[in-house]
């Protein structure tokens, strides 16, 4: 039996954003402009961020002009200053900034697709300065006053080039400053990329070759342990590994990864490896060794692509 309609509750519109103020990184055109109209029309105040003014400022004069509350926010989100102030001047026009959206993807000069070992270590640099040093500026000057509040909504806008290999040619926070950031990038991604960029033209000339990269059950587990810039150049690993996989698959080439998880080489690893792992001790450098020699064997040959977890049936790393 149905009840009396003057006993309904009536709950509030959902999803809206009354009273918020938003950040859409990239949002002069395409995606992020939709992002952006869509929390307007939700009721949140938006700051239309793009590396172009007269873009960021057209957007934000459409929307005004549906009667929306929007303002231009221009600025180079690889730029940390730049950043920074593009905040601070938000903050000081409209409010503290709640939501966050990084969209901001595809480099000024267009996307460039091509194949890896075409490509040059400039080619690297704007993916990564734009995808990842693009989303922690962001973060780094908004979270702040998200903290202070003990409220915000942080949205990376990421693609499923991470996961699905495909040979497109594209295998192209806790931290404090940007500095501190570019050690772990530097390490972890690009000593990666210039080995292998290194090394490949002889394998594909024999026909044969293995590429192994060890990476961290970071990307996957989080952990509140102060290493969201560590994690983040271990992810980059994971879609670097999957799409050179795809590109020198067919030439006798296969890329794999080793993704660890809890190792014996720092204070407090045996007491946390029994807590979280089915085999309750940290990993070795022999259990490493072994990975390794397998995946670099023969008998490995029809594996490639693969993020291949070595963690002890670890829940966390």
């Amino acid at each position: 039996m149905m009840s009396d309609s003057s006993q309904v509750t009536a709950f509030p519109p959902l999803f809206r954003l009354d009273g918020c103020v938003a950040i859409v990184t990239g949002a002069g055109r395409g995606m992020g402009r939709g992002v952006a109209e869509t929390l307007a029309r939700q009721g949140a105040t938006v700051a239309i961020n793009d590396y172009f003014p007269e873009r960021a400022e057209a957007a934000a004069a459409e929307l005004r002009a549906a009667g929306l509350k929007a303002l231009a926010a221009p600025a180079d989100v690889t730029d940390y200053d730049a950043v920074q102030d593009m905040v601070a001047a938000v903050h000081k026009q409209v409010g503290i900034v709640d939501i966050y959206v990084s969209n901001a993807g595809v480099p000024t000069s267009g996307m460039g697709y091509g194949k890896f070992l075409d490509s040059r270590p400039d080619d690297w640099e704007r993916f990564v300065q734009l995808n990842m040093y693009g989303l922690m500026n962001g973060c780094h000057a908004v979270l702040p006053g998200m903290i202070e509040r003990k409220w915000g909504r942080i949205v990376a806008i990421t693609s499923e080039s991470w996961r699905a290999a495909v040979p497109m040619g594209i295998a192209a926070y806790a931290a404090s400053r940007p500095d501190d950031w570019e050690r772990f990038v530097q390490l972890n991604m690009y000593g990666l990329m210039n080995g292998c960029h290194a090394v490949l033209p002889g394998m594909i000339e024999r026909k044969w070759g293995r590429i192994v990269a060890i990476t961290s059950e970071s990307w996957r587990a989080a952990v509140p342990m102060g290493i969201a810039a560590y994690a983040a150049s271990k992810a980059g690993v994971v879609g670097f590994v999957r799409q050179l996989a795809a590109e020198v698959g067919r030439k006798g080439v296969n890329v794999n990864a080793l993704s660890l998880g809890t190792m014996n080489n720092w204070e407090g690893s045996e007491e946390l490896a029994r807590k979280n792992c089915i085999i309750p001790r940290a990993g070795s450098p022999a259990d490493v060794g072994a990975g390794v020699a397998w995946l670099a064997s023969r008998e490995a040959e029809w594996v490639t692509g693969q993020i291949v977890p070595l963690n002890g049936g670890g829940i966390t790393a």
